[in-house]
């Protein structure tokens, strides 16, 4: 018998249908992400005048267990989120959670400054900050008409 009664929301079963056909199409025609339990943490990538922001979701995630690098136009992200150990549980109800390593590969605009890319890391946000060039920032001239 069980005390617990477990229902998905909708919303949660249209989540789950969208990331099996995600994982149908884009993967080579596979469930491979699925099975092994493997994640991409959830990234905005926003532009303003004079950079671009990373701004990656990764809670439970530990500082010391990320890596940040540039390497051939491109920035990765990568990292591992290590499993609680439920010493003394025995009965799992409901398993949402993933766990392990991820990896994120974003390609970089031509113009931004490599050596000045900044990152923070504050309650499971990882924000980068992607300095553009001085050049590539759009400036307004005024021109008089006589």
């Amino acid at each position: 018998m069980n005390l617990i009664n477990i229902r998905q929301k909708p919303a949660m079963m249209v989540n789950n249908i969208d990331n099996v056909l995600d994982s149908y199409f884009n993967n080579d025609w596979s469930f491979k992400n699925r099975l092994t339990n493997e994640w991409k943490p959830v990234t905005d990538v926003i532009e303003n005048q004079d950079s671009y922001h990373l701004n990656v979701d990764i809670p439970g995630v530990k500082e010391t267990d990320l890596n940040l690098k540039i390497n051939d136009g491109n920035i990765e992200i990568s990292g591992e989120k290590v499993k609680n150990k439920n010493k003394g549980l025995k009965t799992v109800h409901t398993k949402e959670r993933l766990f392990g390593p991820f990896k994120r590969v974003f390609k970089l605009p031509e113009l931004i400054i490599e050596d000045k890319v900044t990152a923070t890391f504050k309650n499971g946000v990882l924000n980068v900050v992607l300095p553009k060039e001085e050049k590539s920032i759009p400036k307004n001239i005024d021109i008089k008409i006589n």
